[in-house]
């Protein structure tokens, strides 16, 4: 978590999007004898539907970040407490705390959580995201040979050799954009003719909130020496992408894409094992594939880093109620009800005449044939 990206974030996510969700920052500075100690990154999202609303404690960058937390520089355990203490002094200001996403290996969590229930909240701490990760250390070589063994090495090459008999493969890794022109262009283009397309998800380079927030972005961190592109072209032509970024001798792999004409000949899986060797010869110590526990990420490293999610309410029956209400129904609902969320959604947001006309929208589609009536997802992330 570094300022550039929290400052961007809040930009385009966590400043109020609808009328249904009020934002404000929140952010506790710590200091001893007047130097900054710690900071407790958090924001103060309203959130509203059917006319119940909750005031929500978050960590910046919530949604968007795979990992959340603290920032503090010495005496954690007063560092914390000052936290908690000051947020038990302002329970007018909030009604729940949902921290997503608290990074696996932090050393802040155990403590914090004790501190918590000695405050006299009502906490609970459960799973989260798993970030799987690899530790660079020996041989390149070796290591691939004890993750794959030699019949799938060997299917490894002869992919290859079909790829480069279809064209001229070219790698690159882009870490500035002074040659660069369009290049978020080209990767928005490879997203909207993705497989994934077909199931409804467009990508995120090509919604309105990441666009922006990737144009601010990647110039900073061109410029900082963070941006990490992997890029595959064939005949000139971009095929596929996996954008990371590097940082603290880690290498991130944020999120990737590739056209779905070259789905067969395995680009996606290819132009990993070019950027795995390439990161790995680099110099650096960790390779973190963040969030999202997908095959791929298994077939190259057991280990892993468990995020957990920390929800703090006050011990009353009103409490009690918005928790079950906002973390409980509305999350049911989404995932076994979306079209009932999503119009009590509209009808909360624009009132009766929205929902009236999302209604008559939908029927029109319907009996014009242009809508079979199924539910289509949007992917978050990745």
């Amino acid at each position: 978590m570094t300022h550039e990206w929290v400052a961007y974030w809040w930009r385009h996510f966590g400043r109020p999007q609808s009328s249904l969700k009020r934002s404000e920052l929140f952010v506790l500075a710590l200091r001893i004898r007047g130097r900054l100690c710690g900071i407790a990154p958090f924001f103060i999202e309203e959130e509203r539907f059917l006319g119940i609303s909750a005031r929500i404690v978050r960590f910046l960058g919530h949604g968007v970040s795979d990992y959340s937390d603290f920032i503090i520089a010495e005496s954690r355990d007063a560092m914390l407490q000052n936290i908690v203490r000051h947020l038990a002094g302002y329970t007018v200001e909030w009604d729940m705390i949902e921290l997503r996403d608290f990074y696996g290996a932090s050393p802040n969590r155990s403590v914090l959580e004790g501190l918590i229930e000695n405050a006299g909240f009502a906490r609970s701490m459960g799973l989260d995201n798993i970030c799987r990760f690899i530790h660079i250390e020996g041989d390149w070589e070796d290591y691939y040979k004890s993750r794959f063994k030699n019949r799938r090495r060997k299917e490894h090459k002869r992919e290859w050799r079909n790829l480069k008999a279809g064209g001229d493969i070219r790698l690159r890794f882009v870490t500035s954009l002074e040659d660069e022109p369009g290049l978020l262009d080209i990767m928005a283009e490879m997203e909207r003719h993705h497989p994934d397309v077909k199931r409804g998800r467009p990508g995120q380079l090509n919604t309105d909130a990441y666009r922006k927030f990737f144009e601010d972005v990647f110039p900073q961190f061109a410029m900082l020496g963070w941006l990490n592109i992997a890029l595959m072209e064939c005949d000139g032509r971009a095929v596929a992408y996996y954008l990371g970024f590097r940082y603290n001798r880690r290498h991130y792999t944020y999120m990737s894409s590739y056209l779905d004409e070259f789905r067969e000949l395995g680009v996606g899986k290819l132009l990993m094992l070019r950027m795995l060797e390439h990161y790995w010869l680099s110099g650096d110590d960790e390779i973190d594939f963040l969030r999202g526990d997908e095959t791929y990420k298994g077939d190259w490293t057991t280990d892993a880093r468990q995020n957990t999610r920390l929800v703090v309410s006050k011990r009353s029956l009103h409490a009690f109620y918005l928790r079950w209400f906002f973390f409980v129904l509305l999350p049911w609902m989404e995932r076994r009800l979306p079209r009932v969320h999503k119009a009590l959604s509209v009808a909360s947001e624009g009132g009766l005449t929205a929902l009236v006309r999302l209604v008559y929208h939908r029927l029109k589609r319907v009996i014009s044939g242009g809508d079979d009536g199924s539910v289509q997802c949007r992917e978050k992330r990745r």
